[in-house]
């Protein structure tokens, strides 16, 4: 089931790369195949960086790290910004870590939103609350 799962994944992903798709939805998705790939036997079919990489393009073609100039009036605006933010801060983490860890260059610049206390927190009604804690 699972090498199924990960056939039709990666068949998914190279339509939508090929047909230029760019979508949150997307940039979630190529970071999910960065870190559930299974491993590869040789470091040259290794995909991580590669998937991991687009999701950072995406992110940052995307403009998911800029908070929005007028705060969302309903529930449905207010998950969207939300799964924005939380989506970049994800790709930033991963990009940092992947750095440090391979000991290569940083993609995803440092926006103000990479300041988690500055707009995550008391942004919205429907964040948890260990994040307003």
């Amino acid at each position: 089931m699972y090498s199924l799962a990960i056939h039709i994944a990666k068949s998914a992903a190279a339509n939508s790369f090929l047909d230029g798709w760019k979508t949150v939805e997307m940039c979630q998705a190529y970071a999910l195949m960065a870190a559930y790939m299974p491993s590869a036997r040789r470091w040259d079919e290794d995909r991580t960086w590669f998937y991991s990489g687009i999701a950072f393009r995406l992110a940052i073609d995307l403009d998911l790290g800029r908070p929005p100039l007028i705060r969302p009036t309903d529930e449905r605006g207010e998950r969207e910004v939300l799964n924005r933010l939380r989506t970049y801060i994800i790709c930033y983490i991963v990009d940092r870590s992947f750095g440090i860890n391979l000991g290569k260059p940083f993609m995803m610049p440092e926006v103000e939103v990479c300041h988690l206390s500055t707009y995550l927190p008391g942004f919205s009604d429907l964040d948890a609350p260990a994040f307003l804690s």
